[in-house]
């Protein structure tokens, strides 16, 4: 499928991130995180189907990709796993999501289950979260808080 995905930006910590929002902005939100080297066009046939449930759904590029760029130009980068975790607890504070949904594979995986660890805030930053295998979205699998694909 074809869809055009225009992205605007949005000041999250120390990043200006890139995201695509669509769907009712009084639905329940659900943010979709892609992986390396991939951007939020992975996400092309799922965005319409929770669309259509009644879901906002909000698409971000990861640090490094399309235009997210640091705020600072002499910020020092980081390459650790929690990193997109951080980022993304920004980018959630940023557009005051209240206990969003987080489905990712591969980076944006790792980058959900930092957010979903029950340990980094209280009350919890997403309501549920999920890992997909690959990028084979037809496969994810999620119940409770964060669950991982057999």
């Amino acid at each position: 499928m074809s869809l055009d995905l225009p992205l605007r930006p949005i000041r999250a910590g120390e990043l200006s991130v890139a995201y695509y929002d669509t769907g009712a902005r009084s639905g329940e939100p659900v943010v979709l995180l892609h992986g390396f080297p991939n951007d939020v066009h992975s996400y092309v046939d799922v965005i319409p189907l929770l669309v259509d449930a009644g879901f906002r759904v909000i698409v971000p590029s990861l640090r490094g990709h399309a235009q997210t760029r640091f705020l600072n130009p002499d910020a020092v980068r980081s390459g650790q796993q929690s990193a997109p975790g951080a980022d993304l607890m920004a980018l959630i504070d940023a557009l005051r999501l209240e206990q969003p949904v987080l489905a990712g594979y591969d980076w944006g995986a790792r980058a959900a289950c930092v957010v979903a660890d029950p340990a980094r805030r209280t009350p919890p930053s997403c309501r549920s979260a999920a890992r997909v295998r690959g990028r084979d979205h037809r496969r994810c699998r999620a119940s409770g808080r964060w669950r991982g694909t057999p």
